[in-house]
């Protein structure tokens, strides 16, 4: 019997997360912070709503307050400075019926520059809203992913499909979005590591 198959076995749904392969102290404090504290916790933590993203607009086709998802090419993204301490990161984003510009406030400048590049088709899932100072349209903190190449119209509708939105936290990082994923992928191992037990 493998030393994997061990563990697990030892493992049950009422046990802390931080026993969890790849999650340790660490990340089992950041996933406290949302109340995820046992195999249990994660596997029962469900999204509070999805995103319907089958319906790929037009930019052109955006309404304010309307959370709708469309496909651009970055024209030019960047930190920008606000004051003497904040920074935002911001992108211009067009397609052939018009151009947006979406802002981050919360983000890992790092990520941000690898993955928002410019020339690079995205697509976005937002709500758009008006500049306050008169500036058009605009999405604050969009969910994105990266067009698969060759992947366009109807296609694209059927990657992009229902994604599952988790509540907002202010330490909802990229780093702590990946531990619940890779938490409750484990947690289901742990289950049906029970299950198979009992037969």
């Amino acid at each position: 019997m493998s030393n994997k198959s061990t563990v697990a076995k030892k493992l049950s749904l009422d046990d802390p997360l931080q026993f969890i392969k790849g999650v340790g102290p660490k990340r089992a404090d950041l996933l406290k912070k949302i109340n995820l504290e046992t195999v249990s916790d994660a596997l029962f933590f469900l999204p509070f709503r999805y995103e319907d993203r089958t319906q790929v607009k037009k930019i052109i086709e955006l309404v304010p307050g309307e959370t709708a998802s469309f496909l651009g090419e970055v024209v030019n993204a960047g930190t920008v400075r606000i004051g003497r301490r904040r920074k935002i990161f911001e992108a211009l984003v067009q397609d052939d019926s018009g151009f947006l510009h979406v802002k981050w406030f919360q983000f890992n400048e790092t990520y941000m520059i690898e993955k928002v590049k410019t020339g690079r088709k995205l697509i976005f899932s937002g709500k758009p809203t008006h500049n306050k100072r008169g500036g058009g349209l605009e999405v604050i903190h969009p969910n994105t992913e990266i067009q698969s190449v060759g992947v366009t119209g109807k296609r694209l509708a059927e990657v992009s499909g229902y994604m599952p939105v988790s509540a907002t936290y202010n330490m909802n990082t990229r780093k702590t979005r990946h531990s619940e994923h890779s938490t409750k992928l484990q947690a289901r191992k742990i289950r049906h590591s029970e299950h198979a037990t009992k037969l």
